[in-house]
Order: C-alpha cells, then structure tokens, then sequence
C-alpha cells in the first residue's frame, strides 16, 4: 500500500520549488503548485473517458510529470495506468505527486518509447498518447507494436500539413521539425523529429493492425495542426 506524504503548506511548496522547473499545475490545500498547465481540465481526458472502452489497464506513452496519469487513474473504469516517460527527473517529480495524493493504480517505468519493445506490457486495454507522435524520429516503429498489445488507441498529435510534405520516408510523407531544446522536459530526446501528414497517420494505424480510426477532432494552433484520433481494431 502506498505510503502518504504528510506535509505541511511550507514544506509542500519547497518540494516543489527544490524540483523547478514544473510543466504541470498541482492544487493542494486550495493552493496552486508547480508549473501553468492545468491537466485536470483538459477536453483530451473527456474525450478519452467518452470514446475509449474499455479501459480497464491503461498504458501511458510520454507521462512528463504525471498530470494527464492521475487523471487517467481516476477515469471511471480504470483500474490501473501504467506510464512509461524518458526523462528520470520527469519520473521523479510524477513519483514525488504520487506520494502526495497517495495513489495506489499508477506504476511509472522510465523506458525509451523511440526503441521500446511493447510487447513486456499483456493484458492493456486501451493506450494514451497524446503529445509523443510528434516528438519522434520513427513514429512507425512504436505505432506498429501498438495494436499486438491493445486493442484501442487514443491519440493527439501535431501532423504535417500535405502541402508542407518535404520528402518521403519509409514510404510516409513527412516534414523534419526541429526540437526546441532536448533538454526541455516536454521536448524530444532528439534534435529532430518527423511529423507524418494526416493521411499518412491514418495509414499507419491502419498498417499497423487497427482497422478502424476515428478523427474526433481537428485543431489550428500556433505550434501547428493537430488531431484527436481514435484507433481500434
């Protein structure tokens, strides 16, 4: 069973300010810690809640700092999250908030999803990925293991629009995007990535063993057009 931090307003907000820089807005208390996005409202989490079931064990691709996990392991339904992220001192601040709320159903790996073997992970239900696509150099060497090990995928992602289709790569039509800083804790771990278009996203899933996708939603924002997908097979 998991074992609860005790810790008072002052205490809480040096542990939060000995691990700046924060992504993700914690509230304790009726006080606001960490980072300026608030997880706990945002549309993807309804959207998975709506059109995911079942989703009973779910597996997390990218977990940053745990904002969109605790969410998820609060989702009617879901008895387990199991959230792989790349950067250890991601994990360590996800962990640190894990023992604050005392959650019990989150298990976080620190694992390398551009070359991890999904197939250790049995029995998931449904898998999250919103945020990682896109921060990849091969985005179809992780997709192509998804549908062996779950049956649903929820997905957003920026894509590249057709007309913005540099070249083509393992028969994808793609654009090369420049990572801000890998050092950034919501960056990729390479200096760059590759942003499949649309089309070539569905082709991909499908490929990949899932025979029915779902665009939920289409998105214009500042950093580029993104899609809310589902994949099911």
């Amino acid at each position: 069973m998991s074992q609860r931090l005790l810790l008072s307003p002052a205490e809480l907000r040096a542990e939060f300010e000995r691990r700046q820089p924060w992504i993700t807005m914690y509230r304790f208390g009726g006080e606001t810690y960490g980072g300026s996005f608030d997880y706990s409202v945002d549309p993807r989490l309804a959207q998975f809640a709506r059109h995911v079931h079942p989703r009973a064990r779910v597996l997390e691709l990218g977990a940053l700092e745990g904002g969109h996990t605790f969410m998820l392991a609060t989702t009617p339904g879901v008895r387990e999250v199991i959230a792989i992220e790349g950067r250890a001192e991601n994990i360590e601040k996800a962990e640190f908030i894990r023992g604050v709320n005392g959650i019990e159903n989150v298990r976080f790996i620190q694992a390398d999803i551009r070359t991890l073997d999904l197939s250790q992970f049995a029995n998931i239900d449904a898998i999250f990925c919103s945020g990682v696509l896109y921060h990849l150099p091969e985005p179809w060497r992780l997709i192509s293991q998804c549908p062996k090990i779950a049956p649903e995928i929820f997905i957003w992602t920026h894509y590249c629009p057709d007309e913005s289709a540099s070249e083509t790569i393992n028969g994808y039509r793609v654009v090369r995007f420049n990572e801000i800083d890998t050092a950034v804790p919501q960056a990729g771990l390479q200096p760059e990535s590759l942003w499949l278009t649309l089309g070539g996203l569905v082709t991909l899933l499908m490929t990949a063993g899932y025979d029915q996708v779902r665009i939920l939603e289409l998105q214009r924002l500042p950093a580029g057009p993104a899609v809310l997908m589902t994949a099911s097979r």
